[in-house]
């Protein structure tokens, strides 16, 4: 494990990868007309922590074992706000992820990616292993 900007990342290639997504999604958001969100450190590492603990664990999906959703999540990390998630697993790069958000058959994934402000305000990215989870913040206080 290796330290990089407060965050534990299996690796150095997720610090990249992660860098890596954020820069696809700014230029996705850009060609659709819309301002980039403001990233937020602390969501990320929450992200992060959802990341991992669906690959240690074995599960795919936005709620864990214990019934906790993004939400949940957020709040026991001392973030107040609403969020929504987007969750990945399999794709190691960001543009395929990407694309298979925007192709799901599931429009929330798309509406997601497409949110604004004011109601969302922040977003933070988390990866590990091949596990990601995007999260959309709005109404921090």
């Amino acid at each position: 494990m290796i330290q990089i900007h407060e965050f534990t990342y299996a690796g150095p290639d997720d610090y990249a990868r992660v860098n890596h997504m954020r820069t696809e999604y700014n230029a996705f958001r850009t060609g659709k007309g819309l301002i980039s969100l403001s990233w937020h450190e602390g969501a990320a590492r929450v992200a992060e922590a959802h990341a991992k603990d669906m690959h240690t664990r074995g599960f795919f999906s936005h709620t864990n074992p214990e019934g906790q959703n993004q939400g949940d999540r957020l709040r026991a990390a001392g973030i107040r706000c609403y969020a929504a998630e987007n969750i990945g697993g399999g794709a190691f790069e960001a543009p395929p992820l990407l694309a298979a958000w925007v192709a799901s058959s599931n429009p929330q994934h798309l509406a997601n990616l497409l949110l604004v402000p004011p109601q969302f305000t922040h977003y933070a990215i988390g990866r590990w292993q091949t596990y990601w989870a995007i999260l959309w913040l709005g109404g921090l206080s």
